[in-house]
């Protein structure tokens, strides 16, 4: 018995494969990434959400989205976030659906211990991880290059991304000096707000 034909697709040797299209960063992200000195973009970019804040209003995730779609741009980003019961996991998803209804839900990554939450960071092993809880900034130091510390409720606006460098640079001045002291002897960056971040 002679065997099935194969069907093949002859390649014409004058065409060449299309050309990869430069990926489009915006200033704002391309300023991002020299502080954040990210220099792997193949690496992900976690942010740790505080569970208990989720369901408090707005006011904690209003700048999330803007957060994450301008990391978008430099590389993957994951939420971690702390989920103990079905029904949490559920209200997490939809929070998170809600707020930015293109965000793959695979890319949610749920704990409940947070032994569970300190895995999840070692094997992603982040390019930067974004985290709400100092003591566990302090644990994640030996295992991760950059960790910013977001300190204060993120209760920040992100009016002024739209801002010239020189206009954010100067309505920041006084924020920024005033934690330069913590950042250096912390060994991780501290922001009041996920806003915040992108005006580092």
């Amino acid at each position: 018995k002679k065997p099935a034909a194969v069907r093949t697709v002859a390649t014409s040797p004058t065409l060449s494969a299309p050309l990869p299209v430069a990926k489009v960063v915006s200033p704002v992200a391309q300023s991002l990434r020299v502080r954040l000195g990210l220099e792997d973009t193949n690496k992900p970019i976690t942010i740790s959400l505080n569970n208990s804040k989720l369901s408090s209003g707005q006011d904690y995730l209003s700048d999330l989205p803007r957060l994450v779609q301008v990391l978008e741009e430099l590389a993957q980003v994951c939420l971690i976030i702390q989920a103990t019961s079905d029904e949490e996991e559920c209200v997490v998803y939809e929070t998170i659906q809600n707020l930015m209804p293109q965000f793959p839900k695979h890319r949610c990554l749920l704990h409940s211990l947070e032994v569970g939450k300190v895995a999840i960071v070692r094997q992603v092993i982040p390019s930067v991880h974004i985290e709400f809880d100092r003591n566990f900034c302090e644990k994640l130091k030996p295992h991760v290059r950059k960790i910013v510390w977001v300190d204060g409720g993120c209760v920040g606006s992100v009016e002024s991304v739209e801002l010239t460098t020189t206009q954010a640079e100067s309505k920041v001045k006084s924020t920024a000096t005033s934690a330069a002291a913590n950042n250096s002897s912390s060994g991780f960056t501290t922001v009041a707000s996920f806003g915040d971040i992108l005006r580092l």
